[in-house]
């Protein structure tokens, strides 16, 4: 392996335009593996699967009206969603914002935590496995106005609508919530 591909050059900015260095370079080349149950290998994305599936939930991003600034509640069990989730909304140029897969038995206990996170930073969006789309039933009336996107559902065609956003390394990526 050569050091050029250890180490981006120096014009490289963004974790967006590494990620599009790399796919330029080696589309193919394995970029994550799912282990099911952490031992036995699921799901594999390629750097132009993982490219392609950003670019998809960018779009819907976009297409739902989102710009550059505004925030997204990411709420995914473990898996390769969340991973496509959170560049997807890189992509966008939206500020991804994790947090915690509420357990399915505890959603009334758990849901007012979620809202306080989507309220404080100001989401307008929240990406949702379709496993966890029945929150939307515990928040409503603590968020009116936000919108829910089952991102699982997103099909890789809807990368062709992907508009491109110029973003910068000043630009925050995502924002995480603890516990503390």
């Amino acid at each position: 392996m050569s050091g050029a591909s250890i180490h981006p050059p120096e014009s490289v900015g963004t974790l967006v335009d590494l990620l599009k260095l790399r796919v330029a370079e080696d589309p193919d080349r394995r970029m994550y593996t799912f282990l099911e149950d952490g031992e036995r290998e699921g799901a594999v994305w390629t750097r132009a699967d993982l490219d392609r599936k950003a670019r998809a939930v960018a779009a819907e991003l976009q297409a739902l009206g989102l710009v550059k600034g505004d925030a997204a509640l990411l709420v995914y069990p473990q898996g390769l969603d969340f991973v496509s989730a959170l560049v997807g909304c890189m992509y966008a140029g939206v500020l991804g914002v994790p947090a915690p897969s509420p357990d399915p038995t505890r959603l009334a206990r758990t849901a007012p935590r979620l809202a306080q996170i989507a309220r404080d930073a100001g989401a307008k969006v929240v990406l949702v496995h379709s496993g966890l789309y029945e929150l939307h039933e515990y928040l409503p009336s603590e968020l009116p106005d936000i919108a829910w996107l089952v991102t699982d559902g997103i099909t890789d065609d809807k990368a062709a609508a992907y508009v491109e956003v110029t973003s910068t390394a000043d630009d925050v990526a995502y924002l995480q919530y603890t516990s503390g």
